[in-house]
């Protein structure tokens, strides 16, 4: 799972549909606002307490209260120095956040097994999190630094899984996945950007739609895994601040899956089939016995 922001709740129906058929994913992947997906539903959370994650994260404080700190480093000169607390925003909201949702749950602990993926910005390499706290993880995996300041992790400091990964698959065919069911909340681009932020974020999407499918054609290439990608298009164009309406974002999953469905079951039964059709393994002969000479009397 990934996307940006609360457009990864479109996710939730295609969660639904997978229960329904008996078809509880082995593993669950999440980067950027999919991570937070990713660990709601690892976490077993029911629809009502997934809307309250919602509600929560539609606190438009959370990105916009100015870090005190921020304004001090940005008035250091001509060559400010980052450290491992620089951010613009303040993150204790969100961390706050996080806290009071994921309440002391560990990654490992999760009743399905749950990986975050995150960027460490001092080296530009992907970091699998698969222990710990799982509100740490969380955030690590969708700060979307510099905005707000890294998780710092021994000497890396991790950031929006998305910067690496925008839709998580390699990490899942690295893990033995055979039938990948992936799903990406679009951004719609600003055709005409009314300021920086929006053309600073065309930039940023445009990366993203050429990693996208790279890495999609990578997994495939690498691993033969059955891989379907689910592409939601939630109506309006809202960032994680903008408390986008939680039914909408349901709607345009499920219409997404609506598209995908057939694909999504096809592919589990063609994957049962190739096991099918595997030829069993044959126990070896037992010690001493030749082909017409069987041991013993």
């Amino acid at each position: 799972m990934g996307s940006e922001g609360l457009r990864a709740f479109a996710a939730i129906p295609v969660f639904q549909f997978l229960r329904e058929q008996g078809l509880g994913p082995d593993l669950l992947v999440g980067a950027g606002g999919g991570a937070f997906i990713a660990a709601l539903a690892g976490a077993g959370f029911d629809l009502a307490q997934v809307e309250e994650a919602f509600r929560a994260m539609g606190d438009k404080r959370l990105f916009t209260e100015l870090d005190p700190a921020a304004a001090l480093f940005l008035n250091q000169g001509q060559t400010p120095r980052v450290n491992a607390e620089t951010g613009l925003a303040d993150s204790a909201r969100l961390r706050g956040v996080y806290a009071r949702v994921f309440r002391g749950l560990q990654l490992e602990n999760l009743s399905t097994r749950t990986v975050l993926t995150a960027t460490d910005v001092r080296t530009g390499e992907s970091v699998a999190l698969d222990q710990g706290s799982l509100a740490e993880a969380v955030y690590a995996a969708g700060n979307p630094f510099p905005l707000t300041p890294p998780l710092v992790r021994g000497e890396q400091w991790l950031a929006d899984g998305s910067y690496t990964q925008p839709l998580p698959t390699l990490e899942a065919a690295r893990r033995g996945m055979d039938v990948v069911v992936a799903v990406y909340a679009q951004d719609d681009f600003a055709s005409l950007p009314a300021g920086l932020g929006e053309s600073y974020l065309n930039v940023i999407r445009s990366f993203r739609k050429s990693m996208l499918r790279a890495q999609m054609f990578q997994t495939l290439q690498s691993s033969g895994e059955e891989l379907v990608v689910v592409l939601a298009r939630p109506r309006k164009r809202a960032g994680l601040e903008a408390g986008e309406d939680f039914s909408s974002i349901l709607e345009a999953g499920t219409k997404a899956l609506e598209r995908m469905r057939g694909s999504i079951l096809d592919a589990v039964a063609a994957k049962s089939r190739r096991v099918s059709a595997e030829p069993l393994l044959q126990e070896p002969d037992p010690p001493g016995a030749r082909a017409g000479h069987p041991s013993g009397d």
